[in-house]
């Protein structure tokens, strides 16, 4: 964790190994995506989602996919933001906050009652 040049390493022979292994395909696009190599990142973490293997199932690469398609300008970001939301990662596709609060409801707009402080609000 925190070692993306060694996981790199990792996960690059194991695809050399495994090619269709989907947890490396999504780990290894994740780190080239964070090294801001974008349009390399994308078919990993396509691939990799597309797999269906056991840990590929997770908001990160949904958010992280969606995010490098927008910003070569593929439309097709919204259809795996879509998707993120329909598998329980996102509010909605256009909250994609991986980082959310049970309960919390996600809306734009909140009137001065539903704050719980509209003493402070006033």
């Amino acid at each position: 964790m925190g070692d993306n040049s060694n996981a790199k390493k990792v996960y690059k022979e194991v695809l050399s190994l495994a090619p269709n292994d989907g947890f490396a395909k999504v780990h290894y696009g994740f780190i080239l995506k964070a090294e801001n190599k974008i349009a390399e990142s994308i078919p990993f973490l396509k691939e990799g989602l597309e797999t269906g293997d056991p840990g590929t199932d997770d908001g990160r690469f949904y958010f992280h996919l969606g995010d490098a398609m927008q910003r070569i300008g593929d439309k097709e970001a919204y259809k795996w933001y879509e998707l993120g939301h329909q598998r329980g990662h996102f509010a909605s596709v256009w909250q994609r906050s991986l980082y959310n609060v049970n309960g919390l409801k996600a809306q734009p707009w909140w009137t001065a009652k539903e704050t719980g402080n509209t003493e402070l609000v006033k």
